[in-house]
């Protein structure tokens, strides 16, 4: 049963961590969006991830760890790819990029954790896992009132 629990919680990160990404900039941002345009877009965009990473089977194994980060992974440099073509206005340059930043480096910890999970290797998962929630997208999508990106993205002790 602990390790059911275990995948639970490690596929619970993995989940959250979708909306963050590696994704392109293809450089197709326009005029700079009022905070209140910002918010609405990017709240919308994290939504719409959400749904479809929920959408995915939940694993209780290792063996199905892989193939699930592999899965939240694409669908989380999607999402980065559409917030990225966002511009925040100039009050909210600074907490939107910590935002993406830490997006960006909670999904590129997905790479490592479904390498990990392909091995095998528990200890590398869970180190993974921490990682991903350590990034505190959570943290930072609340600090600049994007309230539906920071419910779907861990934060501190999620």
């Amino acid at each position: 049963m602990k390790s059911l629990i275990c995948f639970g919680a490690v596929a619970a990160a993995i989940a959250v961590a979708g909306c963050g990404g590696g994704g392109d900039d293809d450089g197709g941002k326009t005029e700079k969006l009022s905070h209140e345009a910002l918010v609405t877009q990017a709240n919308a965009a994290c939504r719409t991830a959400s749904a479809s990473i929920a959408r995915i089977p939940s694993v209780d194994s290792i063996e199905g760890l892989g193939d699930y980060s592999q899965r939240v992974s694409a669908i989380g440099t999607r999402l980065y790819g559409e917030l990225t073509r966002l511009t925040p206005s100039q009050p909210d340059e600074t907490s939107y990029t910590r935002f993406l930043d830490a997006l960006r480096t909670s999904n590129s910890e997905l790479v490592a954790l479904e390498r990990a999970a392909d091995a095998g290797d528990r200890r590398a998962v869970a180190a993974a896992a921490r990682r991903v929630a350590n990034a505190e997208p959570g943290t930072y999508a609340a600090v600049i009132g994007l309230d539906v990106c920071a419910a779907a993205t861990p934060s501190p002790g999620s």
